[in-house]
């Protein structure tokens, strides 16, 4: 699950109304995007700013600002969305009383929340400060010494961010892997594959391959799909026009390929030989697949055990 955390110091009501309009506008497309990348997104809010009721403007409300027309109730209803599904509210005092957090000298309580749940803070650009996909919040908290002494210490650090649709682009591998610990089967992984790894195909018979996947195996498999779609993803060729892996990828052996061990009956109906494959282990566990370049894709035949040992 992606936990978003509104930044309640851009609701607080100074912008003018056209300003406040368009930063609307240009989050609820970024959260549209969001949306896209993690389905089960939450975004959370503070006790006291509650979305439809954030003041974003001057005398100018996002109640306003939905009923100004058809769209903009469309974008509204997928911010309630993201906010239903949010676990709690952000207390006035915040997660921590003991602790501040602030960005260019503001508190902010959805600063701690995105420290402490590992999050990502999401603000409405209404100025330069909230403009970057990274914000910088110096942290001040109680610490315990390896002396047992506890003393107030201040760090910088850098929350993801993200304001417009760009910065969720920025993120996207976040987004789309937060929550893959999760996927503790083969049958998640089959379940999970349209989320989890939208650069990769699978043939029908792989279904199969992931729900019977022996448990040894799971989180091994996870981490070569994680790899290959990563690679996949970037597109990068090397100078002997090979893409470039994440992982130890081999093709297999002349023998073996024409021998027709590795051909599959490909999505369009005709015999393929998939002769690309990694290697997991314990065993000798394959992933077989082969490039579709034409769609920037890899396409899966085989996940198990090796083909005609």
């Amino acid at each position: 699950m992606s936990r978003l955390f509104l930044n309640e110091l851009t609701c607080d009501g100074t912008a003018d109304r056209r300003r406040a309009s368009e930063a609307m506008t240009e989050l609820a497309t970024a959260l549209a995007q969001v949306r896209r990348m993690s389905p089960d997104a939450t975004l959370t809010c503070t006790e006291d700013s509650s979305f439809p009721h954030w003041m974003i403007g001057e005398s100018y409300s996002a109640v306003q600002w939905m009923n100004e027309n058809g769209t903009n109730r469309e974008r509204g209803r997928l911010l309630m969305g993201l906010q239903q599904r949010a676990p709690f509210r952000i207390p006035a005092q915040g997660l921590d009383p003991e602790s501040e957090y602030s960005h260019c000298g503001q508190p902010g309580r959805a600063f701690q929340a995105t420290d402490l749940h590992d999050g990502m803070t999401v603000s409405l650009p209404i100025g330069p400060d909230w403009e970057e996909p990274w914000l910088p919040v110096t942290r001040l908290r109680p610490e315990e010494g390896e002396d047992g002494v506890v003393e107030l210490c201040s760090a910088d650090i850098h929350l993801r961010h993200c304001s417009r649709e760009h910065h969720a682009t920025e993120h996207e591998e976040w987004l789309r892997n937060e929550g893959l610990e999760k996927l503790a089967t083969g049958a998640a992984l089959w379940e999970g594959r349209d989320r989890y790894f939208p650069h990769l195909e699978f043939l029908p018979r792989v279904e199969g391959n992931l729900r019977n996947l022996d448990h040894a195996w799971v989180v091994p498999v996870r981490k070569h799909l994680v790899k290959l779609e990563e690679a996949v993803a970037e597109w990068r060729i090397n100078d002997d026009g090979m893409l470039v892996y994440r992982s130890k990828v081999t093709v297999e052996s002349d023998s073996r390929v024409k021998g027709g061990i590795v051909d599959f009956i490909d999505l369009d109906g005709q015999r393929r030989a998939f002769q690309l494959h990694s290697r997991y282990t314990p065993g000798k566990g394959r992933i077989h697949f082969r490039l579709v370049p034409e769609v920037r894709r890899a396409r899966i035949a085989h996940v198990g055990g090796k083909l005609g040992a």
